[in-house]
């Protein structure tokens, strides 16, 4: 098996344990309540949100500008997002 088809094949199938796994805790709750579900979406969000960053901050390491150039963005990035 190629590197493509291990790549597609693994992106599948956690694509779909990880939706299993959101319909068994929905399943699990049984309850509409608008406090759960804006928790569940929030710490989604917040997952989503924070593979991107570490992503982005590997990738803004190795370009050379340096550590502290970018924990300084990133402090920056954070303030202006608390601020709005």
């Amino acid at each position: 098996m190629g590197v493509i088809e291990t790549l597609i094949l693994t992106t599948a199938l956690a694509g779909i344990a990880g939706t299993g796994l959101g319909g068994l805790v929905g399943a699990m709750l049984q309850k509409d309540s608008k406090r759960t579900v804006s928790l569940l979406l929030s710490f989604a969000g917040g997952v989503m949100l924070s593979v991107v960053c570490f992503d982005l901050v590997i990738e803004a390491v190795e370009t050379g500008v340096g550590v502290m150039v970018v924990i300084a963005a990133i402090a920056f990035g954070v303030l202006v997002i608390y601020l709005l």
